[in-house]
């Protein structure tokens, strides 16, 4: 069976699924990307508390 242009081998995926071969496909070119780490830490916290004492003063 010939390819039928479907694209699911161009979106950037690590796996899709592909007619020709009939099943799902893991994309050998997939480049992993690192997470980043978003979001509060303890001293934000600390100092939002420590703001909130200073203006109830």
């Amino acid at each position: 069976m010939d390819c039928v242009q479907c694209g699911n081998c161009t979106l950037g995926e690590r796996t899709y699924y592909c007619i020709k071969e009939g099943g799902f496909v893991i994309n050998p070119k997939y480049v992993c990307q690192e997470k980043k780490r978003i979001g509060w830490k303890k001293e934000d916290f600390r100092r939002v508390r420590k703001e909130k004492e200073a203006q109830k003063a």
